[in-house]
């Protein structure tokens, strides 16, 4: 698919050299900016829309197609508009934010109940709705500014899905470790054998023009095993 032109996104055509993290972020988020009034300036003329062509390619995937439970985000700030997903026959869940005692992401089922705001600006499913333990989701969408071609995810600089990720990878693998039945020590009631000792399949969702050649990593970054934009679905990375 070819990508939308107009001086404002020609004028942010390719990440500064060298930037850090603060100023790749600038740099997202005017990109992203300019494609989006590129995309609108078009629409009228029946340009393509490249969020359906985001979504087609993630019901495309046979990914999608065999998850029962999916992650999704709600958009924000010109992110892809997963929206329309929400009709299929799944289960969908998506985060809250919590920032006590320590900032995390917790999941919880969409259904019926009206959204709620959180101070930050995004829209969360209800304190109210049943939450989902992340070893029961299938596909994980991951939001971010930026990508790069191994995976790598710049996001807005809060932590909440690295801190995810890293914790749940971590637990998966020493699960693994474990003789099939043996207690998982966690202290929990009822939890004498262990749940399933796998992560969820994370997909990191975006528009072609923002997934970059190298983005700079921390050790606490974790990336994403496949990207989705409209050019279609492809793996980055593999369990290690």
């Amino acid at each position: 698919m070819s990508e939308p032109t107009c001086p404002g996104a020609a004028a942010h055509a390719a990440p500064p050299l060298g930037a850090g993290k603060a100023a790749l972020r600038r740099w997202a988020r005017a990109r992203r900016a300019a494609l989006r009034a590129a995309s609108l300036a078009t629409a009228p003329e029946g340009g393509a829309d490249p969020d359906a062509a985001v979504v087609a390619a993630l019901r495309a995937s046979e990914l999608y197609r065999r998850a029962r439970t999916v992650a999704v985000y709600l958009a924000m700030q010109g992110e892809v508009d997963l929206a329309p997903l929400l009709s299929d026959a799944k289960r969908f869940v998506a985060p809250r934010t919590h920032t006590a005692p320590t900032p995390h992401l917790t999941f919880h089922e969409l259904g019926g109940a009206a959204l709620e705001e959180h101070p930050w600006g995004m829209r969360e499913p209800p304190a109210t709705a049943p939450a989902v333990p992340l070893h029961e989701v299938d596909l994980l969408l991951v939001p971010g500014l930026l990508f790069d071609t191994a995976g790598a995810r710049l996001g807005y600089g809060g932590g909440f899905y690295d801190r995810l990720l890293g914790a749940h990878l971590e637990r998966a693998r020493l699960l693994e470790a474990r003789p099939l039945g043996a207690p998982t020590g966690d202290g929990a009631a009822g939890a004498g054998t262990q749940p399933p000792a796998t992560a969820p399949t994370t997909v990191g969702v975006a528009l072609e023009a923002l997934v970059v050649p190298e983005l700079p990593q921390l050790d606490h970054d974790v990336a994403v095993d496949h990207l989705v934009t409209e050019a279609g679905l492809r793996p980055v990375r593999g369990r290690g």
